[in-house]
């Protein structure tokens, strides 16, 4: 599994490095999602399925291999005595290992973001504009997206937010309707309904079993951090689209007022798990736009 998703990795980062921004986005977005699946994916199960049912169709010549038994390697039982080799108690010592860090990867992972849901839905809900409320609907229509999402306000989030998986949560700032213009709310409406019609948090969960998993594997914090940033950026090319310059600054300006946004240490565990890490991400986005203008 982890031969596999990282070939798939090294080939996602020769192309885009190869082709750069004649890649499209989305294509890039897609082909992080099935690198996941080729690092969850038991592939060497089935190898030897497949070596037989290719031997049936194109017969090779067959060996003579004389047997040779090594007792590190092998578990005798009989009925005075179990004996087990050496190697395979070293394995059993290394699955053990496997558990336990994958467990502790897992279970960190989970109470960040268990701390940041307890914390969003603590805070005091207030009642959604109309307006707000409006441009939320038709958007839903629009984009027919069929979840069950609530649009909930509360004066203490700084920024929007989407939580859940299965019953998403969209937590709008009150202040927002005080200090920027009905446009500036349906970018961020449409950014977070966005997340929820690409099933992004289930995906960023994905990614973090693909760390648990392989966490011995450099290249799959790689895949997470990428795949946090792609997702964002596949958002705002979603959000612009062929918009005209002046919606672009607007929402370049609407980006920089989010990173400039103080948070509180359990909203920024939120942050992080929900993929906006603000400098890499503002890093990734600036230069993204960049590159479409030229």
């Amino acid at each position: 599994m982890s031969l596999s998703g990282s070939a798939a990795f090294l080939v996602y980062g020769f192309i885009c490095k190869a082709l750069g921004k004649h890649v499209a986005l989305k294509c890039r977005y897609f082909v992080l999602k099935l690198t996941v699946f080729f690092f969850l994916f038991p592939f060497s199960i089935f190898k030897y399925h497949v070596l037989n049912f290719i031997g049936k169709i194109i017969p090779f010549p067959e060996k003579e291999i004389n047997q040779i038994f090594d007792t590190k390697s092998m578990i005798v039982i009989n009925k005075q005595y179990t004996y087990v080799g050496s190697r395979i108690q070293m394995l059993w010592f290394y699955m053990l290992c496997m558990v336990v860090i994958f467990l502790c990867i897992m279970i960190a992972g989970l109470v960040c973001h268990l701390k940041s849901r307890r914390l969003f839905l603590s805070y005091k809900r207030a009642d959604v504009p109309p307006k707000l409320k409006a441009q939320f609907d038709k958007l839903k229509t629009e984009w027919k997206i069929t979840a069950n999402v609530e649009l909930v306000c509360t004066k203490e989030c700084k920024e929007p937010v989407t939580i859940g998986i299965l019953r998403p949560k969209i937590l709008f700032p009150c202040i927002w309707k005080e200090s920027f213009g009905d446009t500036s709310c349906e970018f961020m409406l449409k950014h977070e309904l966005i997340h929820v019609r690409h099933w992004d948090l289930m995906v960023e969960l994905l990614g973090l079993f693909v760390i648990a998993f392989h966490w011995y594997n450099p290249l799959s914090y790689l895949l997470y951090r990428e795949i946090l940033v792609m997702r964002e950026l596949c958002c705002d090319e979603e959000i612009i689209g062929d918009s005209g310059e002046v919606l672009r600054k607007e929402y370049s300006h609407l980006l920089i007022d989010l990173a400039v946004q103080p948070f509180r240490k359990e909203e920024r565990l939120a942050v992080r798990f929900l993929g906006r890490n603000k400098k890499s991400f503002g890093k990734e986005n600036f230069r993204n736009e960049r590159e479409e203008k030229t």
